[in-house]
């Protein structure tokens, strides 16, 4: 197995285990655990560049990673409709069409991305910037709870993990159908790792408080 596709795996892997123990918490405690505006942009995300994917390529391990990442975006979507107003305690209907339409922007966003930068770069940069807010907005949701409801040292551990790999993978070595490396991936992907260690600690502190 070359560098490449194993950095390619170990991403797949750490931000599917992380995807899982989100559902598994969710579920478990009866909330959600990732922050809704990150969960509309992945779930699009995820939606628009596998299809696009298996019509331009077909099956690809990317591809089949992104399919089974559009399954658990899925559940942990269940999760926020079936428990997320517990938490934001507004009107149902307003909740639910709310949420309807922030997905809907979310996904014309990520076709209007891949208009302008091409289905590839596009996808490249909308999925790392995405990383990036999610892992911002981890932060407000831990200090908004007080508890670490919804949250665990392993989804913080393996969220990082994954995003050092992609980093290491498009920023640094480089991926040829991309045209070698990104060197602004590198610091979009270096900013949310540093962004994801901080949300570490957070949690170990919670964890041992």
């Amino acid at each position: 197995m070359s560098l490449k596709l194993l950095l390619l795996v170990l991403t797949g892997l750490f931000w599917s285990i992380a995807y899982f123990d989100i559902i598994r918490v969710g579920l478990k405690q009866k909330t959600y655990g990732m922050p809704f505006l990150a969960l509309s942009l992945n779930l699009t995300w995820e939606l628009y560049n596998t299809v696009q994917g298996f019509l331009m390529v077909g099956f690809h391990i990317a591809n089949t990673i992104n399919l089974i990442w559009v399954v658990m975006d899925l559940m942990i979507l269940y999760t926020y409709f079936k428990y997320g107003n517990s938490h934001l305690k507004i009107k149902p209907l307003l909740f639910y069409l709310g949420s309807i339409f922030i997905i809907l922007v979310s996904f014309l966003l990520q076709y209007w991305i891949g208009e302008e930068k091409g289905l590839v770069l596009g996808a490249v940069y909308s999925a790392f910037w995405s990383n990036l807010l999610m892992s911002l907005l981890f932060i407000p949701l831990y200090y908004k709870r007080k508890n670490l409801l919804g949250q665990t040292l392993l989804i913080a551990y393996t969220k990082c993990l994954g995003t050092l790999a992609i980093t290491i993978l498009v920023g640094i070595i480089g991926i040829n159908s991309l045209g070698g490396k990104i060197s602004s991936i590198t610091y979009i992907g270096g900013l949310t790792f540093i962004v994801d260690v901080w949300y570490i600690y957070l949690v170990h502190k919670r964890v041992k408080a």
